[in-house]
């Protein structure tokens, strides 16, 4: 028996698994001064600073589950150590109490998501000052009273983070030290200093420069940077936002609008007769299963035709003399 074998030429290379890159590239514009990478050196200032108020609380972001976005708001402030004999320890609390909002005498309840805001009420309130805490503990609401007294050394200082937003603005952040928080009205770590920005960025475009700390974003405070990214990244599309920031102390105001990415790739095939293909930078065109094919990046060009003949050209390792 003959068996014959026809192949679906017409199918060849209609199937193309290549993985699709699930990261978007970094942007090569991004401009970052070095000089402001790092926190500033600031320790004697800091050491100047008013005392304020202490419980015995320290915290941490937390959620009620695991978040799907790494944008995702916290739900509420986690308390991850207590101090032996403080305020908060006679008041009932302990270790993985989820603290909700806190409530001075008789004003009004302050929601507590991110630790620069628990640090700004617990610096904020007077010694002897009742404050009303409402805490989840094993899925239950609870509710206690804690009087903080006069502290009397500042706690350990805490260090900074970085975040990059290359979608929709072409920036990076870091947070604050508790001197430059602190000086903006903000709890320690709240705030957010701008130390890099794409040459395109919509940012520069709207004046902001390195350096400049922002403190507010459509009307709500900026308590950690990631305030800000979520606001960027959730904007609509077109969106104007208006930033509020500090520059040497003085108050300024911008409206800033969203960007998108360029789309730097793109991909046309007709299988075994024509195929075209850029991306970043480089472009590819073949033409007959490579009967024809060129190809060209910014450096260099490259023609082939019938198999047999090639060209092809591009830049020397030197300028080429001018003025003669």
């Amino acid at each position: 028996m003959m068996r014959i074998l026809v192949l679906p030429l017409l199918g060849l290379g209609a199937c193309n698994f290549t993985p699709l890159a699930s990261d978007p590239p970094p942007l090569k514009d991004m401009e970052a001064p070095i000089a402001l990478q790092n926190a500033p050196d600031d320790e004697l200032q800091r050491q100047q600073l008013e005392l304020g108020s202490f419980t015995g609380i320290s915290v941490e972001s937390a959620w009620f589950e695991q978040p799907d976005e790494p944008d995702q708001s916290p739900d509420a402030l986690e308390i991850s150590a207590l101090v032996e004999n403080s305020p908060a320890l006679a008041a009932g609390l302990s270790v993985g109490d989820l603290l909700l909002s806190a409530r001075r005498g008789d004003g009004a309840g302050i929601a507590l998501r991110y630790p620069s805001q628990w640090h700004k009420v617990e610096n904020e309130t007077e010694p002897g000052t009742a404050l009303h805490l409402e805490f989840d503990r094993a899925g239950a609401r609870m509710h206690t009273t804690v009087e903080p007294v006069a502290r009397i050394a500042l706690p350990t200082r805490e260090g900074t983070e970085r975040f990059r937003e290359e979608q929709r603005a072409g920036i990076i952040l870091r947070t604050a030290t508790e001197v430059e928080s602190r000086r903006a009205g903000l709890g320690a770590g709240g705030g957010a200093i701008l130390i890099g920005m794409a040459s395109n960025s919509p940012w520069r475009s709207a004046g902001l420069r390195f350096g400049d700390l922002i403190v507010a974003i459509d009307g709500q405070a900026i308590d950690h940077p990631q305030v800000l990214l979520g606001a960027i990244r959730t904007a609509e599309e077109d969106a104007t936002l208006e930033v509020e920031y500090l520059r040497d102390g003085e108050p300024f105001t911008a409206a800033i609008p969203t960007t998108e990415r360029e789309q730097a790739i793109s991909k046309i095939s007709i299988p075994l007769l024509y195929s075209y293909r850029s991306s970043r930078g480089t472009t590819s065109i073949s033409f007959l299963l490579g009967l024809f094919s060129y190809e060209s990046s910014a450096a260099a060009w490259d023609f082939s035709f019938f198999w047999l003949f090639d060209f092809g050209g591009g830049d020397g390792d030197r300028l080429a003399e001018v003025g003669k």
